[in-house]
């Protein structure tokens, strides 16, 4: 940052402390720190106002304008010289300045990814819009590892999205999240070292555990997996040949466990591992962090597939404005990591926590009131809530220690009995659920055998998960039924590791 760019933002920053702080105040500010200096730092002062919540309108209009009218002509002209730069080379006969071409194409990209919104007309615009809804489907589809989670989302993840996963506390939020980004991550080769399931790279921001911590619950699930593979139909003997977390951390295991350990860690580091990549830290990681750490990924390491994001969690993202309200910041978190979507080209998923009032009621919109405008601004939003066959039966009149006697019990379940509710999606259905099992101990998710938790839900299609038969269904529920459905043994499903 150049000095008068930062003398501009320290004094903003001390009106703004003051309570001084207004757009004819910052206009006023630019103007004192160098000759012209509104004009010459119009970005930054946007960016300011941006900050502090202050109308972009009346004084700074002009600025507004400004700023995109010169993005607007910087761009023409770095194209003008890129295309100058390779005719030049070629009447030479000779290799292009690469390097200013590099340079070049970087500045374009974040000039446009600064670029306002404005108002399109649809003749114009609808043959490119059209080309990139196909264009999406055909590229952009990210297979979770769950094949009924896919299907209920429309196929998969997508590019471009913004995901938001709530649940309360201890539930299992960051270990479904952490399963996910595994089985997004890992690569898969025949025995002959042909990729029969292509890996693609993660960005996990882990606000609240540790690395280490992340990790060790990756390898204690590859563990369980493993013992899985072996005895499928008898779970106890899997717990007893599979390591748990605890039992990692306290190195409490045999030497057979151990060289069960050492085989999961080798299979890890070849499978996984080179495409999930976490940054930590508690208290210094804002959304504008998150946006700069995913663009200079992308832009080094240029890969053919966009990576996924992980944010976890929403609420303890560093706020920019420390005087901001809760609901301020999360809003503007909200706001920026969507817009990171439609800049980046990338899907995300942000973990939020739930309002307490929600202990021990159902998943829904009310859960994430306390959240900003998580619900609004997300384009597929979903709640996890332990299953309670009783729920329900539950009233105004049901006793809150009721309540919470059936939730504290359905925690105590080994597996635990977990219901996904997809509260909100924008291009395919909503209110449907996706039952996982949990096994907590091994931080293990599944969805296979979870088809007596879909009998048991009324309205839920039993013959969907293979447990049903085609007399089950109504014929209302077959109209509604549309979309794609996958099997859990289609070949475009990404197979969760074994």
């Amino acid at each position: 940052m150049k000095y008068v760019e930062f003398e501009i933002v320290k004094k903003a920053a001390e009106a703004s402390f003051k309570g001084s702080l207004t757009d004819k105040k910052l206009v006023e500010i630019a103007n004192e720190a160098e000759p012209d200096g509104a004009d010459k730092n119009a970005d930054l002062m946007i960016n300011i106002a941006k900050n502090y919540n202050l109308p972009i309108g009346g004084y700074l209009m002009a600025y507004s304008e400004y700023t995109r009218d010169y993005r607007r002509d910087r761009i023409e002209r770095l194209e003008e010289e890129n295309v100058e730069e390779i005719v030049r080379a070629a009447k030479l006969g000779i290799k292009p300045d690469n390097d200013k071409l590099a340079r070049n194409i970087r500045e374009i990209e974040i000039l446009k990814n600064k670029k306002d919104a404005e108002m399109v007309n649809v003749k114009r615009s609808l043959k490119k819009d059209l080309t990139r809804i196909f264009t999406e489907a055909q590229t952009s589809m990210i297979k979770t590892g769950f094949y009924k989670l896919d299907e209920k989302l429309g196929g998969g993840l997508r590019n471009g999205r913004l995901y938001g996963l709530g649940g309360i506390t201890s539930l299992g939020k960051t270990t479904l999240a952490l399963n996910i980004a595994e089985n997004i991550a890992t690569e898969i080769k025949d025995e002959k070292g042909n990729i029969t399931k292509t890996g693609r790279d993660v960005l996990i921001f882990s606000l609240e555990m540790a690395r280490a911590e992340l990790l060790a619950k990756n390898i204690s699930k590859r563990t369980f997996e493993a013992a899985l593979k072996e005895n499928p139909n008898n779970i106890e003997k899997c717990e007893e040949n599979a390591v748990s977390l605890i039992n990692l951390y306290n190195a409490k295991y045999s030497e057979e466990k151990g060289k069960k350990i050492i085989d999961a860690e080798k299979k890890y580091l070849e499978e996984t591992a080179p495409r999930l990549n976490i940054m930590e830290g508690v208290g210094n990681i804002t959304v504008d962090t998150v946006r700069l750490t995913v663009e200079t990924f992308i832009e080094k390491n240029r890969s053919k597939l966009q990576p996924v994001v992980i944010i976890d969690f929403l609420q303890i993202l560093s706020p920019i404005n420390e005087r901001s309200t809760d609901k301020q910041i999360v809003d503007r978190n909200i706001s920026e990591l969507k817009r990171l979507t439609r800049d980046l080209d990338v899907a995300v998923v942000a973990i939020s926590s739930f309002n307490r009032q929600n202990y021990a009621e159902e998943v829904s919109f009310e859960s994430f009131k306390e959240s900003g405008s998580v619900e609004y601004s997300v384009d597929v939003l979903m709640g996890l809530q332990l299953w309670v066959n009783g729920r329900k039966k539950w009233n105004k009149s049901t006793a809150q220690t009721e309540k919470r006697q059936a939730i504290d019990e359905a925690k105590r379940k080994n597996p635990r009995e977990i219901e996904l509710v997809i509260l909100k999606n924008r291009i395919y259905k909503t209110g449907q659920s996706v039952f996982f099992k949990y096994f907590p101990a091994f931080d293990y998710f599944t969805n296979d055998n979870c088809g007596e938790l879909y009998k048991e839900k009324e309205g839920i299609d039993t013959n969907e998960d293979g447990d049903g038969s085609e007399e089950n269904q109504t014929n209302a529920e077959k109209k509604k039924d549309y979309g794609l459905k996958l099997d859990k043994n289609d070949p475009r499903i990404q197979r969760v590791p074994k």
